[in-house]
């Protein structure tokens, strides 16, 4: 095991060359999900009392391996996607399994790209998919991630999360996709609210063009989202004539993934 990790280190810069590294690479990681919001390596060296060089070698080997990943604007750290490939391996519960294996039959007969996604602190990671039958359909895959901000799926679930996670995705300055992002805070929050009262999310061409999508959070036995799943129209808005059909599938789909345990 030794030889291993030392083979690692050497790959990512020797920053991981033996057990103290790895625990304090665990320390950061830890330090890093339970606050809530990125931390600049300043933050991370007075929390943790650690060294500056050790600090900022240890970032350096996460962030290229996705553990971790760095705003390019204000240079602070927070976890990276790399965490949802281990939450699709986990075995219980695998809940990449449920949507396919739940909601799928519910959501297939609609023929419409479907997703699940789960927040990845201010992104969106998509965790599985349902593509399309149709000859012109989004085209989608495992670990396709979206500033949360800009997406129906991201929306849901921040309308049913800790009030320290829609902060967190409002620090990002909401910067806008195309010309139908939502970039307003104060907008945000109220389509946030808007969003609680109905159940569910809508996007038209905020992510991109020529695209719009009803989503819903799943929620577990407290009343927060899990994920959310979302249904994607390759065209600028929801067909009025498909909208119900949508919403009612939608909505059996969400209850079909609801499992007490999660």
């Amino acid at each position: 095991m030794v030889t291993t990790l030392m083979k690692v280190g050497k790959a990512t810069g020797d920053a991981l060359t033996g057990a103290p590294s790895i625990a304090t690479a665990f320390r950061i990681l830890d330090e890093l999900a339970s606050s809530g919001i990125p931390l600049s390596m300043t933050q991370l060296v007075q929390r943790l009392e650690l060294p500056k060089s050790t600090t900022f070698r240890v970032l350096g080997a996460l962030e290229s391996v996705g553990a971790v990943r760095r705003d390019h604007r204000d240079k602070r750290y927070s976890l990276g996607t790399k965490f949802a490939d281990y939450a699709r391996a986990a075995p219980t519960p695998d809940i990449a399994a449920l949507f396919l294996h739940e909601a799928g039959p519910l959501l297939r007969p609609l023929a419409e790209t479907t997703q699940f996604g789960v927040l990845t602190h201010t992104n969106v990671t998509f965790l599985a998919c349902i593509d399309s039958t149709k000859p012109v359909r989004l085209v989608s895959y495992v670990g396709r991630t979206l500033p949360a901000h800009a997406s129906a799926t991201g929306k849901a679930i921040l309308a049913f999360s800790p009030q320290r996670e829609v902060e967190a995705v409002i620090g990002t300055g909401l910067p806008a996709l195309t010309e139908n992002t939502i970039t307003s805070p104060d907008r945000f929050l109220r389509e946030l609210d808007q969003i609680r009262k109905d159940g569910y999310a809508t996007e038209s061409e905020e992510s991109t063009t020529n695209l719009s999508c009803l989503a819903a959070p799943v929620m577990n036995a407290t009343g927060r989202a899990l994920g959310a799943i979302t249904i994607c129209v390759p065209r600028a808005t929801l067909p009025t004539h498909r909208i119900q059909e949508m919403k009612t599938t939608l909505a059996a789909a969400c209850r079909a993934m609801m499992v007490p345990t999660l």
